[in-house]
């Protein structure tokens, strides 16, 4: 439309992010068809090869690189119907992070940009790839959504020496008390056992006697034994 940079204006980062969406970048509606003609529009206006002013330490220029960086981002994702569709239900893959400058401009191919380099396989699951980050913002949104808590990270916990020395001791008891438990019925049954067979024993020994008591002859009690052998 023959805008030049000075007349472009770049869209307001919304609050608590550290960049705009990339739908606000190229300024059309999540269900709007992507179309490659605004980002070699904004290519044109902040390529930092084709700017007048390189000096890197020109903070002007240093912002300009930065929202090319963006740019280049944000056509990533939204020229890519899987990168697009983990952007639109979990936020996924856009942290303020982007491209090296020029990267995608000039290879002409998708790169992965704020994105894990997984994403180049089209074939993976999008939650495969996403970042313990990716799904921090993912459930800050939905918490958000539905008027629920803020689901910021929260502080880590810590157990105090006295409480945890008191829960090894609990375990321990509980442990002890188990194996007497067991110790006890093992000791019980070697008992019953034992009396099983000294009763027995008992029992046999009172059949011999009484069976020797009947005999009246050395060879008599010669042929019991024998008897007994057999």
């Amino acid at each position: 439309d023959g805008r030049s940079k000075e007349q472009h204006v770049w869209p307001e980062t919304p609050k608590g992010r550290s960049c705009p969406s990339p739908y606000a970048i190229f300024g059309i509606k999540h269900n709007a068809v992507y179309s490659k003609g605004k980002y070699y529009e904004l290519v044109k206006l902040y390529h930092p090869d084709l700017s007048k002013d390189k000096h890197n330490g020109d903070p002007a220029h240093q912002l300009k690189m930065e929202r090319y960086r963006l740019i280049v981002a944000a056509h990533n994702i939204l020229s890519d119907p899987t990168k697009r569709s983990a952007y639109d239900r979990f936020g996924a893959g856009w942290d303020g992070r982007a491209d090296p400058a020029g990267s995608g401009a000039r290879s002409g191919a998708h790169q992965p940009g704020p994105f894990s380099h997984s994403w180049n396989d089209h074939a993976d699951p999008i939650w495969q790839n996403a970042t313990w980050e990716d799904w921090e913002r993912f459930y800050a949104r939905r918490a958000e959504h539905e008027g629920g808590p803020s689901s910021a990270p929260r502080a880590p916990v810590y157990m105090k020496n006295s409480y945890f020395l008191s829960l090894v001791i609990f375990f321990a008891i509980i442990g002890s008390s188990a194996n007497y438990g067991r110790a006890q019925d093992a000791g019980d049954y070697l008992v019953e056992r034992r009396d099983i067979v000294h009763d027995r024993a008992a029992k046999e020994l009172r059949k011999v006697r009484q069976d020797m008591a009947g005999m009246r002859g050395k060879e008599e009690r010669i042929q019991w034994f024998m008897r007994q052998r057999e």
